[in-house]
């Protein structure tokens, strides 16, 4: 997929424009259209030829991508119940959110922490030596 569409419709009675309708509905939807706006040079970036992470972790999804000289790694549990993972990002010293928080420094490369259900994680990893492009 290359894109998110929005479907507005819905209500009794049936109304084309129902979210549009709504102030909280639009400035939510807002908000997420510019984060993925913001993200787009990222999300559309062709897959790295070798993931720059590796993870383990039952129930656990990894989307990857590298973009001027970061890795950019985004973590999901898929599980109701909270999942233990392992991260490890050979060449990176730090995880950096991509939405707020603290870095978080990385020892040898690894990180592990536990995600609450239906978690999600979206860190930026800068990297050095060959290959961080």
């Amino acid at each position: 997929a290359r894109g998110i569409v929005w479907f507005v419709h819905g209500g009794e009675p049936f109304r084309s424009t129902l979210l549009l309708e709504n102030p909280v509905m639009v400035a939510t939807v807002s908000t997420l259209n510019r984060r993925a706006l913001a993200l787009a040079p990222v999300l559309n970036a062709p897959p790295p030829p070798a993931p720059p992470a590796r993870l383990t972790g039952e129930d656990i999804a990894v989307f990857q991508r590298r973009h001027e000289g970061a890795a950019y790694i985004l973590i999901a549990n898929h599980a109701r119940e909270r999942r233990a993972i392992e991260l490890e990002v050979p060449g990176a010293t730090l995880l950096q959110p991509i939405e707020g928080g603290n870095d978080i420094p990385l020892q040898a490369g690894r990180h592990r922490e536990e995600l609450e259900p239906y978690g999600i994680r979206l860190w930026r990893a800068p990297m050095a030596g060959p290959g961080a492009r």
